[in-house]
């Protein structure tokens, strides 16, 4: 006999019903009676009786018939009785149960659990347990009343109720955290992150996701049906209380809980740093000589870039385009310049400005400059074009600055200097100044 359960799911809404007779165990009105002697008798007094009375014994889902008829260990099974002319309610005397497997081989039986209707009519219900040792499949539950009825007697009937899926396996949820940190403090960096619910299948009747602390406090951030994780992405104030109230700094455990239609439960962790620093500006700007700026050059055959000009300051480099040659398109000179800025733990850098010294070469008969950026989808932005006269020329500005980063402890700003078509410059200096965002 298995254990009973006390713990009930809730109210189940929908009856398959299986029909069966119940026979009162007294005498039967058709049994032969004793032919009168001419002895003087007093009559006999007939228990009264109504005929056979039906039990209809159904099993009841919750929403969807074809997801709610699970069950396991955690989940007992629960069917629903209906008497008629009238519920049983106290007279019930026990209720049994039976699971058979496919081959109509009893594999667990016990005594079932009577549950009067709530509303004081009916149906009743009986609740059986599932053992934790029965394996996984379909099967049959056999639902046996008896009961003393008035008018009727001592009744008994069995029921049958068929595909009854007992699933013992539990659900593995995944879940992923689109960024490591939030950083709950209002300032607009990464305030909200983004959490991705992976392979909830069909079968998940609720999710939940917490957050628990080192103490094994927990903190509730959504629950509901699948359909309350929407696109399967969560976005969430994950650092705050529901009073508005941050939640101390550290590492928590970002707890999923999936539930599904079967009772069993699955869940996964993943860490998740709560971060109260906010975002802090800080404004840097680089001069340094166009030679040591300089990173790498692309001269054409007829064309050059002297690292010496003389009549300049130390440092100065010349862009001299010649086209009295046989290829013309060999004329340009494109030099790519960089400089080195502060690590931003962010990675956020705004607001880039560069400007440079520099103007027409001594005797040149053409001249005109141009600088302009690379962009993350290699291409570019921000070119500007310069005049021949010497003294401080701005370049168009990129809304965000490429900033690259070899390693985790450099970062650099690059862009692009250079002219053709017989263009000469010197450019003795450049300019760089940018804002660069860090966490404090």
């Amino acid at each position: 006999m298995s254990t009973l359960r006390t713990r009930v799911p809730a109210a189940l809404s929908v009856l398959l019903a299986a029909s069966l007779c119940v026979a009162p165990l007294s005498a039967s009105a058709d049994e032969p009676t004793a032919e009168p002697t001419a002895e003087p008798t007093a009559e006999p007094t007939a228990e009264p009786t109504a005929g056979p009375m039906t039990l209809e014994v159904g099993l009841g889902f919750t929403h969807n018939p074809q997801r709610d008829q699970r069950f396991s260990a955690l989940k007992p099974i629960k069917v629903q009785v209906r008497a008629d002319p009238r519920p049983l309610g106290e007279q019930v005397l026990s209720v049994d149960y039976q699971l058979l497997d496919d081959a109509d081989v009893v594999v667990a039986d016990g005594a079932g659990t009577w549950l009067e209707s709530p509303y004081g009519g009916y149906p009743d219900e009986v609740v059986a347990d599932v053992p934790e040792g029965l394996a996984s499949g379909r099967y049959t539950v056999v639902v046996t009343v008896r009961a003393d009825v008035p008018e009727h007697g001592l009744v008994e009937g069995t029921g049958r109720v068929e595909n009854v899926v007992v699933d013992h396996e539990a659900p593995a949820p995944r879940v992923r955290l689109m960024s490591p940190a939030v950083f709950p403090v209002v300032d607009k960096y990464e305030d909200r992150i983004e959490v991705r619910v992976l392979d909830q299948g069909r079968d998940v009747k609720r999710l939940q996701l917490d957050l628990v602390d080192d103490d094994g406090t927990e903190f509730l951030v959504q629950h509901g049906n699948p359909q309350v994780f929407a696109h399967v992405d969560v976005w969430g104030r994950l650092g705050n209380r529901r009073n508005g109230e941050l939640l101390p700094a550290g590492v928590y455990a970002l707890r999923l809980t999936s539930e599904d239609y079967s009772g069993n439960v699955g869940q996964v962790s993943v860490p998740l740093t709560i971060d109260h620093r906010r975002l802090h500006k800080r404004t840097v700007t680089r001069t340094v000589s166009a030679r040591k700026s300089l990173h790498r050059t692309d001269v054409g055959d007829c064309s050059s870039l002297a690292r010496t000009v003389r009549g300049r300051a130390k440092g100065t480099l010349g862009y001299y385009s010649r086209t009295r040659c046989q290829r013309p398109a060999d004329s340009p000179v494109i030099a790519l310049h960089r400089v080195k800025v502060p690590v931003a733990d962010t990675g956020l850098y705004r607001r880039v400005r560069l400007s440079l010294r520099g103007g027409a070469a001594r005797g040149a008969r053409f001249a005109y400059f141009k600088t302009w950026f690379p962009s993350p989808d290699d291409g570019v932005v921000g070119v500007s074009q310069h005049s021949a006269t010497w003294g401080t020329h701005t370049a168009t500005q990129p809304d965000v600055p490429v900033v690259w980063r070899p390693s985790e402890r450099k970062a650099f700003v690059y862009w692009y200097a250079g002219l053709s078509e017989g263009a000469r410059y010197d450019v003795s200096s450049y300019t760089l100044r940018i804002e660069v965002w860090d966490l404090r």
